[in-house]
């Protein structure tokens, strides 16, 4: 499944269970889900790719120039603050830290 179709699964059950007067519940996401969706690996990829070439200049509007215009769109899905922390936080390699992404806020 993809990014977009896991995010409107758990909105279409959260509204299910709430039409039904059911205003509670947990979901729990295991820790590195993200990298088992196989549209994420490939935006990864050439990510890691574009913020390389790019240096520490990177802005969102220069990478988003950059990528796949099917990158570009699952870029613009995510919201704004994990966008920031995928251009700000990488490795010494340039690579993004998926790991630390902050997920909870």
């Amino acid at each position: 499944k993809s990014l977009k179709d896991i995010t409107t699964d758990l909105a279409d059950m959260i509204e299910q269970r709430s039409n039904a007067g059911r205003n509670y519940g947990v979901i729990i996401l295991p820790e590195g889900l993200i990298e088992f969706i196989p549209e994420f690996n490939l935006l990864m990829a050439e990510l890691n790719d574009k913020l390389a070439a790019a240096g520490s200049d990177a802005t969102e509007e220069s990478v988003l120039a950059a990528l796949t215009p099917e990158n570009a769109e699952r870029f613009n899905f995510l919201p704004d603050f994990i966008r920031a922390q995928l251009l700000n936080d990488r490795d010494p390699h340039g690579n993004v830290q998926v790991a630390k992404i902050e997920t909870d806020k």
